[in-house]
């Protein structure tokens, strides 16, 4: 999310409510609020890996989504010339 947020606006996003609001705005514009739903589940997994809270059977079904959420944010990409 930083990255894009960089390639696509030029915004440094340095603190974990930026980022949060960044998708929201993004969604937003987009019109698109399934884009805040994958966000959440790849934030949940994110700290998953720090924490180890889920069972096995939430990080695979959960793996779908973070897929579609990294595949959303290569399409959200500013394409070069």
């Amino acid at each position: 999310m930083k990255a894009l947020a960089l390639e696509r606006d030029g915004r440094r996003l340095t603190r974990h409510r930026e980022l949060w609001q960044y998708v929201a705005d993004l969604s937003r514009q987009l019109g698109n609020g399934q884009l805040r739903r994958l966000w959440q589940m790849a934030n949940s997994m994110h700290a998953n890996f720090y924490e180890g809270w889920a069972t096995a059977e939430y990080v695979k079904d959960a793996l779908g989504d973070v897929r579609a959420f990294v595949g959303r944010l290569r399409q959200l990409r500013p394409h070069r010339a």
